[in-house]
């Protein structure tokens, strides 16, 4: 869950109300945790603002981002005025509800004022309108991905550790059966992984328990069939196998937990089957 680091769990989406930074002490207190959990991966929606709602362009969001001021130039008053979608495919648009030309009409008394008059380049504008007349402004929705997550650094982080796993079994596997071999690893990991552990522990609920059993038992299934597998066969053969885990990951978050996969997402999984099927074609020739 993203903004565990933060204080700020079981939360993945923040939406901050119209004028709230200005009426709201406790979340200008909150704002700096806030935005923390931001860059963690949380989704923050903030709504219209005023620059004198305690709007700092530099402090207050995420990355900087000026309120227009005077209203008059960062508005567009024409609530008839014609909107153009620039990123038509952006998630901001297309889920869970998709936004499409029948939502711009029946607006009444204008489209929107104190747009963005200058922002970080990490924001990016989705739509643009203007008041007939005049240049078209880019201020009145925009977004921006967080910076490197840590999440997906801890993730780079247990690749390495992973990799440096293989070669160390791949050593033992040539002078110790598997069972050997997982007495080693389970052994090894109970003992490093109880000194974190014991600052976080908390003892099991009854009911968690059906679950705590069925991770044991998946646990030495796969590492044994990973010990197996690498005892037989090269590991540049098998490393495209071991990614297809992900394409498994991600197959099962759409079904149990509802994630829908970006097209990066499935992108990746077609390469990654492409080359399992590919790599094993080639072991059989």
């Amino acid at each position: 869950m993203p903004g565990s680091a933060t204080g700020i769990v079981a939360i993945d989406t923040i939406v901050v109300g119209i004028l709230g930074s200005g009426v709201r002490p406790d979340l200008r207190a909150a704002n700096e945790r806030i935005k923390a959990w931001a860059e963690s991966g949380g989704n923050l929606i903030t709504q219209y603002h005023r620059p004198w709602d305690s709007w700092n362009p530099e402090t207050t969001p995420p990355r900087r981002l000026v309120i227009g001021q005077p209203s008059l130039r960062w508005r567009v008053t024409d609530e008839a005025a014609a909107v153009t979608v620039l990123a038509p495919d952006h998630p901001v648009l297309t889920r869970p509800n998709p936004i499409g030309p029948a939502d711009w009409r029946g607006w009444v008394k204008e489209r929107g004022l104190y747009f963005a008059a200058d922002r970080d380049p990490a924001y990016r504008p989705l739509v643009e309108m203007a008041d007939p007349g005049e240049a078209p402004l880019r201020g009145s929705l925009v977004t921006a991905d967080g910076g490197p997550r840590p999440a997906m650094l801890i993730l780079l982080g247990g690749a390495v550790a992973g990799v440096c796993a293989v070669i160390v079994q791949k050593i033992l596997a040539q002078s110790d059966g598997e069972p050997v071999l997982m007495v080693y690893y389970s052994v090894a990991i109970t003992v490093i992984s109880a000194i974190p552990a014991g600052f976080v522990w908390r003892t099991p609920r009854l009911e968690d328990l059906p679950l705590i059993g069925l991770i044991g038992l998946t646990a030495i299934a796969g590492q044994f069939c990973f010990l197996r597998a690498y005892k037989l066969a090269q590991a540049s053969f098998l490393a495209p196998i071991s990614y297809f885990q992900m394409v498994i990951g991600a197959a099962m978050g759409f079904v149990i937990f509802q994630e829908v996969p970006t097209w990066w997402t499935i992108g990746g999984a077609i390469v990654i089957a492409f080359c399992v099927i590919a790599g094993g074609r080639g072991g059989q020739a």
